[in-house]
């Protein structure tokens, strides 16, 4: 049985050297689920070509530079989301009881306007149940972006994000000028 996920905390465990997923199930339950460096590796990819294209249209061959023009439009866009992030809220608290395990496969659904993740565990695990979050376009692109500062923390590679993930260099700080 799948269990729907109202919402997600995500933070980076150095003692565990994995990825936590805190997800509420309703006000009294939550669920921790742990992703390791290769299972994020394999998953980012998936998550980011969706991003890029979520109504799945088949690629064309570029011209002479378009893959410029792409990307700096993906920045645009991604940058947009990081702007328009959602009010903060309290991070999910796990709980003594929660139940947690390390996620084993992500089962991914989407179409032009969401994608359907499904965090599914170890085969004994699935008898019980497996958890499922829904992201919308730009509630995706906040969650790569929390994904890609939290990988950064950890020391993890980054040769797998675009360079439109990167965050604008802040501005420059005013300078009095000295006379």
């Amino acid at each position: 049985m799948t269990v729907a996920l109202k919402r997600l905390s995500t933070d980076y465990s150095p003692v565990e050297d994995r990825v936590r997923f805190v997800g509420e199930i309703d006000d009294a339950e939550s669920v921790v689920l742990w992703l390791t460096q290769r299972l994020l590796r394999m998953m980012t990819p998936v998550l980011l070509k969706w991003v890029e294209n979520p109504a799945g249209e088949k690629a064309e061959a570029k011209k002479p530079g378009e893959a410029a023009r792409t990307a700096v439009v993906q920045s645009f866009v991604q940058e947009a989301a990081r702007a328009s992030a959602l009010v903060p809220s309290p991070p999910v608290q796990a709980r003594p009881q929660s139940t947690s395990w390390v996620v084993h496969t992500v089962d991914f659904k989407g179409d032009v306007e969401r994608m359907r993740l499904r965090f599914i565990g170890p085969k004994e695990m699935m008898e019980t149940q497996d958890f499922a979050i829904v992201f919308e376009v730009a509630a995706m692109r906040q969650f790569l972006a929390i994904l890609q500062e939290i990988t950064r923390r950890g020391g993890w590679p980054q040769d797998q994000w675009p360079d439109w993930m990167e965050p604008p260099p802040p501005p420059p700080r005013e300078t009095a000028a000295l006379h």
